[in-house]
C-alpha cells in the first residue's frame, strides 16, 4: 500500500493515524481499498484558486500536500482540486449555491 509522505502542517497527527487505521483495515477490505495519490504542488493550488477565483481553505490544502486524491475503502473520498464540483445554478444535484463539493462520506 503506497502513503505519501507524511507533511509537517496542522494535519500531521491525523494523518499518522489514517495511515494506522489504513494498514489495520487493509486486512479486512484489502490494500487496493485504500488509494492515496502523491501530494498536489503548491504551483497547481495556486493555478487552481486562479483560475476558479476561490480559495482553497488552509486546512484542505494541508491535507492536499499529503495525497492530491484519496479513496478511504470508499468510506471517504477526497477529491483533487481538477474533480472538485462547484454548484451553481446550472447544475441540478442539492447542493447549496456558493458550495463546493471535495469530496463523500460512504456509510
Amino acid at each position: 500500500m503506497y502513503f505519501p509522505e507524511i507533511p509537517d502542517n496542522s494535519l500531521t497527527e491525523r494523518i499518522r493515524t489514517i495511515i494506522e487505521l489504513s494498514n489495520k483495515l487493509a486486512e479486512t477490505f484489502g490494500e487496493s481499498a485504500f488509494q492515496f495519490e502523491k501530494p498536489i504542488s503548491n504551483e497547481e493550488i495556486i493555478l487552481w484558486e486562479t483560475e476558479h477565483n476561490i480559495r482553497i481553505p488552509d486546512s484542505y490544502k494541508d491535507w492536499l500536500y499529503f495525497s492530491k486524491r484519496s479513496d478511504i475503502a470508499s468510506m471517504a473520498v477526497f477529491y483533487a482540486p481538477d474533480n472538485f464540483i462547484i454548484a451553481d445554478n446550472e447544475k441540478s444535484f442539492d447542493v447549496p449555491d456558493a458550495c463546493i463539493v471535495i469530496g463523500e462520506l460512504g456509510g
